[in-house]
């Protein structure tokens, strides 16, 4: 009988944890959520890779990847990537219309 005791009274740990862990998740990806669109939209033209991952909400690597490959509108100002909201919003209208 202890056995089972055990067995349920882990199962409730575990997912208690894993809802503590989804929420905590989701709290901190509203948190940045909130702040790329609070910095980027409202009068920023040009965006940081950080200010854009932010706005297209993905990975850095992702980003880097598809800069690498030519995938997205981006400008290098010496050794800095420069991306103008203007035409980031046109590719994404394209990439939708596309599918």
């Amino acid at each position: 009988m202890h056995f089972w005791a055990t067995l349920i009274v882990s199962r409730k740990l575990v997912v208690n944890n894993y809802h503590l862990l989804y929420t905590t998740r989701s709290l901190i990806n509203a948190f940045y959520s909130d702040i790329g669109r609070s910095n980027v939209n409202k009068t920023d033209e040009v965006m940081t890779i950080d200010e854009l991952v932010l706005y297209l909400k993905i990975p850095k690597s992702t980003l880097y990847k598809l800069v690498r490959e030519g995938e997205i509108p981006s400008q290098k100002i010496g050794r800095h990537l420069r991306f103008r909201k203007e035409r980031i919003d046109r590719w994404l209208d394209q990439k939708q219309e596309g599918k």
